[in-house]
């Protein structure tokens, strides 16, 4: 079959970085859920205020951790996305899945995109790309549900 060039690869991982950032920002989950809202506890906390917190839940506190999401390599047929800071993964993994660094944060799991939306940035990536052959490859094999 076709083969992606490197670019078009990192074209694929920064819509997919966009994507989940944007979607983060907006309060939502990687299931395309509500975050889970936060404690009364922290409401009425200095820190709440002195941050300037409202009642919705973005995952960003200073903006740290979501901007440090980017592709940290391609590979011959995938491209892997990750954190460009130890400190903003680690904190990442308390949001995923309650371990690392920040293990008393809710669980609130950001990380990735539903296949049918990576499929759709795949897609509309190599159709700006125009190469037909990737494309007619794409309508002919299945996308893989690669690891996040």
């Amino acid at each position: 079959g076709a083969v992606a060039s490197n670019s078009v690869k990192r074209e694929i991982g920064r819509r997919i970085v966009e994507r989940i950032v944007e979607r983060t920002q907006s309060g939502i989950d990687k299931d395309n859920d509500k975050f889970k809202g936060y404690a009364k506890s922290y409401k009425k906390s200095l820190a709440f205020k002195v941050y300037g917190k409202s009642n919705k839940v973005n995952l960003t506190l200073t903006g740290a951790m979501l901007s440090s999401v980017s592709v940290v390599g391609v590979g011959a047929t995938t491209v892997k996305i990750g954190f460009n800071s130890e400190d903003q993964f680690k904190k990442a993994e308390g949001h995923i899945d309650g371990t690392g660094a920040h293990n008393a944060l809710p669980v609130r799991d950001f990380w990735g995109l539903p296949l049918e939306d990576t499929q759709e940035i795949i897609k509309s990536v190599i159709r700006d790309s125009n190469n037909e052959d990737l494309l007619s490859a794409l309508d002919t094999e299945t996308i893989p549900d690669g690891e996040s």
